[in-house]
């Protein structure tokens, strides 16, 4: 026998392995075991990775490597067990796994072989994959529509991504407990339709009947159940709103500054934008009477809590577009992002209660209210756009998930979705007091802080000589995060040294010292 045990035959290999033999094969446990034509099989019993995985692993390697070329023979599952000495079902479920997959295949009566077409070379028949990639990205651009060319030409998506909201929720108060009890229950509970595709598009009929009853207490809005369409979030709703609605080359009115994924959605698809100035009281009705050389399909408002700047659309103005609407037949889109927390005043009822013609579109998302990752929300439409919009969501991903939809139902049903917007609203409102006393002690009159009784960003203005690249480096190194609203701008000039604050989820005494220190080290350049 050879001393080193690199040319034991199969047959002395399985002695050796029952017998307790000695021989100068390496031990099972070292990881290298000889099998046919001196092709090595890599073992290790100790790392915690099943011993069937390995061995698929090491096949699979073999194969694409081309040390096991296409109709090669391989050992049977016993005579595998034997050699490995392991059990035939660890060596079967490898087996299975390989054939399932397209890298052996069974020939009855006859053994099983290395398959003649790999699955992996059909992903990449043709063209090396390095070549691919160095190919397809200049290849595929051409290929793309007006609107991949737009998204192509857009920037870095973390940068862009982070203008298109005024702050996360509170993930620390986030209602955990009581949904994943929720979850659990309708986990366990729900029939298998659940776990299908829902035969409604437009979502779970209790769940909008919910909606339904949520709307009318706290907003005013009085709707059908059908009329609710349960989307992933307000963002799709304004995505359906506004393919739906706007040709290429259509004139959507919007707010100046502008919400940036509502201006930046509407430009994807095509639309000219007419911006209109934002003041102290929101959206410039007047100036739509301006508007006589065209003819606008769309207007889209934040009327509870303007983004970015936070003002507040009054009552009479409200009505007035309401009017100038219905006068020039366009869709009033409403925002309803986060009227629910609202600190001083009465509420204002929404453009949708006090519509009258079935001109608006509301939209709302739970996702401000419970946590983001949610990604459930609803917009309410017209009855006789609810077909349209059903359609739009079945097109777009067939339903939301069924699961969250009946967890959501419950949380709403039995108060705990308005027992948690109640406590949340306090929360919120100390974070804010707290956070405008420390800018007011800190600036007094040299900055100006504008909506900051709702919502839970608010947005400071700093005097124009501050350099605005140094006050944005100097807050960031402070760990003030103020994000610039230069993006919401428009027609409008951005007002240097305009900033957001959201303030949701900062610890309110951590975020007031870094304020203090960014004031500090202001005074001091």
């Amino acid at each position: 026998m050879n001393k080193s045990g690199a040319n034991l035959t199969q047959t002395d290999e399985r002695k050796s392995l029952h017998s307790g033999q000695k021989t100068s094969k390496p031990p099972f446990n070292s990881s290298v075991i000889r099998l046919f034509m001196d092709l090595q099989l890599s073992l290790d019993p100790g790392s915690g990775i099943p011993l069937h995985r390995q061995i698929y692993e090491e096949f699979r390697r073999l194969i694409l490597s081309g040390e096991w070329g296409a109709g090669k023979k391989v050992p049977s599952s016993r005579e595998l067990a034997d050699l490995l000495d392991i059990s035939r079902t660890t060596a079967t479920s490898a087996y299975n796994q390989l054939l399932s997959e397209g890298y052996l295949k069974s020939i009855a009566g006859s053994g099983t072989y290395v398959s003649n077409e790999l699955p992996d070379k059909l992903l990449f028949a043709g063209t090396k994959q390095e070549e691919k990639t160095e190919t397809n990205g200049r290849r595929f651009h051409d290929h793309l529509s007006e609107f991949g060319k737009y998204l192509a030409a857009q920037g870095d998506f973390e940068t862009e991504g982070r203008l298109m909201t005024g702050g996360s929720v509170s993930i620390e108060q986030a209602p955990l407990k009581k949904w994943r009890k929720l979850l659990m229950k309708h986990t366990e509970e729900s029939s298998m339709l659940a776990l299908e595709y829902s035969k409604d598009s437009g979502g779970y009929r209790p769940l909008r009947e919910a909606i339904v009853e949520y709307l009318r207490r706290a907003r005013g809005v009085r709707c059908d159940w059908e009329q609710v369409i349960i989307v992933s979030g307000s963002q799709q709703a304004l995505d359906f709103i506004v393919r739906t609605h706007i040709n290429r080359g259509d004139v959507a009115i919007v707010e100046d500054p502008c919400y940036f994924g509502a201006h930046r959605t509407l430009s994807a698809c095509g639309a000219k934008l007419a911006p209109i100035a934002v003041d102290e009281n929101g959206l410039c009705v007047d100036e739509l009477e301006k508007m006589t050389s065209f003819k606008a399909r769309l207007i889209y408002v934040t009327p509870s809590h303007q983004f970015p700047t936070g003002v507040v659309l009054p009552l009479p103005r409200r009505l007035k577009l309401l009017q100038w609407a219905r006068d020039n037949n366009a869709v009033i889109v409403e925002d309803d992002y986060d009227s629910e927390f609202r600190y001083s005043g009465l509420p204002i009822p929404a453009l949708s209660a006090l519509d009258d013609s079935g001109i608006t579109m509301y939209t709302g998302t739970f996702s401000k209210l419970i946590f983001p990752s949610l990604r459930l929300g609803y917009m309410v439409v017209p009855p006789d756009l609810v077909h349209t919009y059903c359609w739009a969501k079945r097109m777009a991903d067939h339903n939301s998930p069924v699961i969250e939809q009946l967890a959501l139902t419950d949380f709403i049903t039995d108060g705990s979705l308005e027992h948690h917007i109640r406590r949340m609203r306090t929360y919120y409102d100390r974070k804010r007091q707290k956070l405008t006393q420390t800018i007011a002690k800190c600036f007094a009159d040299k900055v100006k802080v504008v909506g900051e009784n709702a919502g839970m960003h608010l947005t400071v203005r700093f005097p124009e000589e501050i350099h605005s690249d140094r006050l944005r480096e100097l807050a960031l190194s402070c760990g003030v995060p103020f994000r610039s609203t230069g993006a919401n701008y428009l027609n409008l000039p951005w007002p240097q040294g305009e900033y957001v604050l959201g303030y949701a989820n900062i610890d309110e005494n951590v975020l007031s010292k870094s304020i203090e220190e960014f004031a500090r080290q202001l005074q001091l350049t």
